[in-house]
């Protein structure tokens, strides 16, 4: 019955590991995304609306 539970979990095991293989052999070795620098967003944000503007819009019952 040891045999048994050490043998499964070998295979288990060795299981994981050749999946870990095969994936990180088949997955691109450059990202696909396209890399963008999130100051730059920022510092290009133009015209947006305030906070205030947007709660008034979205909950106008909420309104003091």
């Amino acid at each position: 019955m040891r045999h048994i539970i050490l043998f499964s979990i070998a295979a288990v095991v060795l299981a994981g590991v050749a999946a870990w293989v095969v994936t990180s052999i088949q997955s691109p070795k450059t990202p696909t995304v396209s890399q963008f620098d999130p100051f730059s967003l920022e510092e290009k944000a133009k015209n947006l609306p305030t906070q205030e503007w947007l709660d008034r819009n979205m909950w106008p019952n909420n309104v003091d």
